[in-house]
This record gives C-alpha cells, sequence and structure tokens, in this order.
C-alpha cells in the first residue's frame, strides 16, 4: 500500500505542477490499492467469514471519510465558501464526493457490497470470483466512466489471488521464475506504455475499446510487476518510507486530496509540493489517532 499511495502522491502533485509525465502512476496505484483491497478483503472472510463485515468495513473507510469531511467544511467555511447541509448529507452518503479524486471511494465501497453480497449468495468460492469478474464486465459494458472502466477487473483480480494462494506462492517460492516474470511484465507495461505515446495509437485513444485495450494490460502487468518486485526481488531495506507510508495510505489519499482542492492547479512548484506532502501525512496520523480514539470511546462505553 505504500509504494501505490506513493505513486498517487507523485502523479497527483505532478499533474497540479504542471508536470504530466507522472500521469501514469495514478492509474497503477490505484491498481495496486484494489488488488490489495480484494486479496485482503478475500484472505479476512476466509478466517473471519462475514462476522461483524459492514462493521469493520465501516470502521476503515467510512469513519476516516466522515471526519475528512469534516475537516473539509470548516476549512470551506474559514475560506468563505460554506458548504450547504444538504449537498454535506449528499457527500456523507457518498451520492455525490467533494473531489473527483474521491471516485475511488465510490468504487471500492461498490466493491465491498458487491463482495458481501457475493459471499451471503454464493457458497463456492469458485462462483464467488467469477461472479466479481462477470460484474466487472457488466460494468465494463454500461459504464462510460474510463477511470472506472480502466479499474474494474483489479478487485476480482485481487480475489482470484486469494483463491489461488497456495498455487501461487509455490510459484513465488521459484526464485528463477518470480525474477523473469517480474522482469518480462514489467518490460510489458513499459513496452506498453510507450505504445500509448505513437501518435498514430494516440490518435485512437479517445475510442474507449482502443483504450482500454492497451490500458488495462498495461496496469496489470505493471502492477503485478511491482508486488513481485517488493515482495519477492528487491530488499525490504530499500522500502522503509513506503512501509511507513503504508501505515497511513488510506488516510493519505483522503488528506492530500482535500488539500489539493485549495490549490489551483498547475501552480505548484517544488517547495509547495513538499508542503502538502508533509501537512497530508500530519493530518493522517490525525486522523488515523482519532478514528481509533473514537472506536476505542465507543467500544469501551459499549462494553
Amino acid at each position: 500500500m505504500g509504494v501505490a499511495i506513493l505513486m498517487i502522491l507523485i502523479s497527483h502533485l505532478g499533474n497540479f505542477s504542471g508536470v504530466r509525465y507522472f500521469t501514469p502512476l495514478a492509474p497503477l496505484g490505484v491498481s495496486l490499492f484494489l488488488i490489495c483491497s480484494g486479496y485482503g478483503l478475500s484472505e479476512s472472510f476466509n478466517k473471519a467469514a462475514l462476522t461483524n463485515f459492514m462493521r469493520r468495513r465501516a470502521r476503515r473507510v467510512l469513519y476516516p471519510y466522515w471526519l475528512i469531511l469534516l475537516f473539509y467544511a470548516a476549512l470551506s467555511l474559514l475560506m468563505h465558501s460554506p458548504i450547504g447541509v444538504r449537498q454535506m448529507g449528499l457527500y456523507a452518503v457518498l451520492w455525490k464526493v467533494p473531489t473527483e479524486m474521491y471516485w475511488y471511494l465510490q468504487f471500492i465501497v461498490f466493491w465491498y457490497i458487491l463482495f458481501y453480497s457475493c459471499c451471503r449468495i454464493i457458497t463456492d468460492i469458485q462462483y464467488k470470483v467469477a461472479a466479481l469478474f462477470a460484474v466487472s464486465v457488466f460494468v465494463l459494458i454500461i459504464s462510460n466512466n474510463m477511470l472506472m472502466t480502466e479499474q474494474v477487473f483489479f478487485f476480482p483480480l485481487g480475489a482470484a489471488l486469494s483463491f489461488k494462494k497456495v498455487y501461487v506462492e509455490r510459484l513465488l517460492q521459484q526464485k528463477k521464475t518470480v525474477i523473469i516474470a517480474g522482469i518480462g511484465l514489467g518490460a510489458a507495461a513499459l513496452g506498453l506504455l510507450i505504445l500509448k505515446q505513437l501518435p498514430p495509437i494516440r490518435a485512437e485513444l479517445s475510442s474507449q475499446a482502443v483504450y482500454l485495450l492497451i490500458q488495462t494490460p498495461m496496469l496489470v502487468a505493471g502492477s503485478l510487476a511491482i508486488i513481485i518486485g517488493v515482495n519477492k526481488i528487491i530488499p525490504s531495506k530499500y522500502f522503509k518510507l513506503t512501509a511507513f507510508l503504508g501505515k497511513y495510505s488510506y488516510e493519505i489519499y483522503l488528506t492530500h486530496a482535500i488539500l489539493l482542492q485549495f490549490i489551483t492547479p498547475k501552480s505548484l512548484f517544488v517547495g509547495m509540493s513538499g508542503i502538502i506532502v508533509v501537512l497530508s501525512l500530519l493530518l493522517s496520523m490525525v486522523l488515523k489517532r482519532s478514528v481509533n480514539l473514537a472506536i476505542n470511546y465507543r467500544e469501551t462505553a459499549v462494553g
């Protein structure tokens, strides 16, 4: 998760600085988030089934979001642009979101509800995974939201990796195979990224079919290459920063998106980007701590 949020941060800050070279990092980071979510949720289900499922998801996703929403409302009030009660209500239930960057929140809640429904209705894990992929195809067909359609297969992919965990772990024990696979997938992702930059291809990218035909395999190859590289090829000592960021990855996602709401696009410079990063991290630590305190207080009061 730390690598994913770092990629998203670099991409968003680069875009707000007018630097477009880092744009491909954001969708790749989101793909990693979704794979990890699908995998983690499946593993959690294998251990605890659906016990307190919605409650645990609300704690992890909605509680921090609601707190940052209050922060956003207060900041907007200070900036003399108050948010109406009705608008806040729509934000709170995710019918609308305060920033375009929060599309991921709506998307992941959709997957949580779908995963819960599949687990309630379908008992065979193979059919659960198949149902998730079937819904992905349906969303791909009916949706015109490019951000969602390019990411639609990654949550089911994470669930599938969990389902095939024993087989995957057996493969990952073969070091030579892992290195070849990691390098091959990375090269494939880079090749597809270069292909996207060619003028004849770029001219056709306005077509959703052409775009997804290149973008989706590029993200699959790139995200799997990163997962293999981080976990099996590159020593963990090189990932101390990302390991730290991973503890607050979701909170950093929430806070940096809100802070960037008050920044004019293409107005950021290196020093200002650093300030945004530091503020996002500090707010994330406060946010995580506040949510934990609220949960502990509620459990103590109920107990």
